[in-house]
């Protein structure tokens, strides 16, 4: 039987992240307590996954992604109207207190790393890259304030 999420396949490493995706989801609803009577999880939704309240509140959106070379901020599409970044404003102003999340497979570049970490030079570089993008300055403080990176290791799901 032959593996289809080769990376020798143009097709590998897409399969291998979505895969990863849907792991990632199914150990979510594994690991909370009750998730399937109190809890909508939506995949698909807002971002890869989203998790509402009893209410039908947003609590958590989160992406997932599997890239083998450190994710960048480039990766995140600052320039696109339909960019990852744009999408997480949106969510953010159309929802206050949720927790939007990038959930990482692979290794986090050293510029995200250390903007997201406090490092006040890595922000300043990284603040005059959103501003150049056309970022307002309240929208990328929120950047830094409620979307958070996540580094999960691929056999916390798969194993």
């Amino acid at each position: 039987m032959s593996d289809n999420t080769s990376t020798t396949s143009p097709a590998g490493p897409a399969l291998r992240g979505f895969r990863l995706q849907i792991l990632y989801t199914l150990s979510r609803l594994i690991e909370a307590p009750g998730a399937l009577q109190a809890v909508l999880y939506w995949p698909e939704k807002v971002e890869d996954l989203a998790i509402h309240d009893e209410a039908g509140r947003l609590r958590e959106a989160i992406q997932v992604k599997a890239y083998s070379a450190p994710l960048t901020l480039n990766d995140l599409e600052p320039k696109s109207r339909q960019g990852l970044l744009r999408r997480v404003v949106d969510t953010l102003r159309c929802n206050p207190g949720v927790q939007v999340r990038l959930v990482s497979f692979g290794p986090v570049g050293e510029e995200l790393t250390q903007a997201w970490g406090g490092d006040e030079v890595a922000r300043e570089r990284v603040h005059g890259k959103l501003l150049k993008a056309g970022f307002l300055s309240e929208d990328i403080h929120r950047l830094y304030t409620d979307f958070k990176f996540e580094k999960v290791e691929e056999d916390r799901v798969v194993g």
